[in-house]
């Protein structure tokens, strides 16, 4: 299929706020249900609102238990915890300075949901992610309604994005191509060209020919540019010479050692006297120890964790030299040490 990437940077510059849809991608929407043909849009973020933010101090409501904030689910009315399910109703001022309103900000797949009911009242409309599809035969019974055409748009999370074939979608769009692109992970442009790769070959599928639009704000970047092209080999060319510069996989390995307990203080030292450790006994081998460093998610539910990564070119030395430092049952200074090899 043909595909256009829209700047929501311009989008952003008209208007005092941006909406979900850009002008590009509702034009689309509307000549697409006005031909009677389906369309499926991208975003892989479930709930209804990403945030909620005080306005006067700036706070935002975070989980009890994990260092995340709390998404808001217009469903349930209620702010959840994607990591521990923890809940909460939306609180009526702000739990931190006791003065300002909150605010919700950022969207998921409800608020596409709620603007195309709102932009396209007629038409059949269902959402597709880990909210909707918690009962037993919720998958088949929604892919047998989109199959007989008893639905016309289609919004959901990277679950349409790959094995769904509906040769009457002749139009794909992607709400944001920025959420996996800004993960912090070195894989992060990979996986973006991988997703966008697979949800572009959505569309087009039948006689119709497809369409697909990229909304981003990074319409540049060398993912993007090369999944708009389907081309692979470019896309390679430009991610291979970064991991080799970096020496990160496939021309080394890496070795994620993650310390968790209720003391941050204690899982802290214990992690940094690893280190020590790991230093004293590595002479003469190559192996490049990183961190400590506190884990992607510090806290989950209610434990502390930091992280310590071994990279090398061969697994074995870097093997030998864990076996010489962990004690029995992986465990350091009493706490239990997780060892990933070749994190994913």
């Amino acid at each position: 299929p043909s595909v256009e990437v829209v700047d929501l940077r311009e989008e952003l510059s008209g208007r005092h706020r941006l909406a979900p849809l850009s002008h590009r991608l509702q034009r689309a929407l509307e000549q697409a249900v006005q031909r009677g043909e389906q369309a499926m849009l991208l975003l892989n973020r479930r709930g209804f609102a990403r945030t909620a933010q005080c306005q006067r101090c700036g706070a935002v409501v975070r989980c009890r238990r994990c260092s995340v904030p709390l998404v808001y689910h217009a469903s349930r009315q209620a702010l959840i915890c994607h990591y521990c399910n923890f809940q909460a109703p939306v609180p009526e001022v702000c739990e931190a300075c006791r003065k300002g309103y909150l605010r919700l900000r950022g969207i998921g797949t409800e608020r596409v949901e709620s603007e195309l009911h709102r932009l396209f009242p007629v038409a059949a409309i269902r959402r597709m992610d880990a909210d909707t599809t918690k009962a037993r035969d919720s998958h088949r019974q929604l892919y047998d309604e989109i199959r007989s055409r008893q639905v016309g748009l289609l919004v959901g999370t990277q679950m349409i994005a790959k094995g769904l074939d509906f040769p009457q979608v002749t139009l794909v769009g992607v709400v944001s191509a920025d959420t996996a692109l800004n993960l912090p992970d070195f894989r992060a442009g990979e996986r973006t060209f991988d997703l966008l790769t697979q949800m572009a070959g959505r569309a087009g599928r039948g006689e119709q020919p497809g369409k697909v639009l990229i909304q981003t704000f990074c319409p540049t970047h060398y993912a993007i540019q090369a999944a708009s092209r389907h081309d692979y080999a470019q896309f390679y060319a430009h991610e291979i010479q970064m991991r080799r510069r970096l020496l990160l996989p496939p021309f080394a390995h890496l070795i994620e050692l993650t310390f968790r307990g209720g003391s941050r203080q204690r899982v802290e030292a214990a992690a940094q006297a690893l280190v020590d450790a790991l230093n004293r006994h590595r002479r003469g081998m190559r192996v490049t120890v990183l961190g400590p460093a506190p884990h992607r998610l510090l806290r989950l539910r209610r434990s502390f964790q930091v992280c310590v990564m071994l990279k090398g070119k061969r697994v074995e030395p870097m093997v030998t030299l864990l076996r010489s430092v962990l004690q029995p049952g992986r465990t350091f200074r009493g706490l239990p040490v997780i060892v990933d090899v070749d994190p994913l």
